[in-house]
């Protein structure tokens, strides 16, 4: 059997952030489809709504526990910077710029 220092290690992280994934991976895919498939304006603040209700439900039944200092109203500003970042990315990235050619 062959010794694997970082396995443990591994493992343990793992299993720490492994609760999280699915939470985590389903707000980024609600927020993947309410900006990039839907293309109404109104509907981009609707993400930030569920996770706010969300998060406020999670903290309600001490679920979602903060530290030092830390509460829901911190926990929603980095939220709304992070989408509001996601929204410009994905506003003024990849656009399809034609090109002029002088061969054809």
């Amino acid at each position: 059997m062959e010794f694997v220092p970082w396995k443990p290690c591994y493992i343990r992280i793992w299993k720490n952030m492994s609760p999280n994934l699915g939470y985590n991976t389903g707000i980024s895919i609600l927020y993947m489809f309410f900006v990039c498939v839907l293309e109404k304006w109104y509907l981009k603040s609707l993400p930030i709504i569920i996770y706010f209700l969300c998060n406020s439900i999670l903290a309600y039944i001490n679920i979602l526990i903060f530290q030092d200092g830390w509460n829901l109203g911190y926990l929603s500003l980095i939220n709304i910077v992070g989408f509001v970042i996601f929204i410009l990315l994905e506003k003024y990235s990849f656009k399809l710029i034609p090109i002029k050619s002088d061969r054809y």
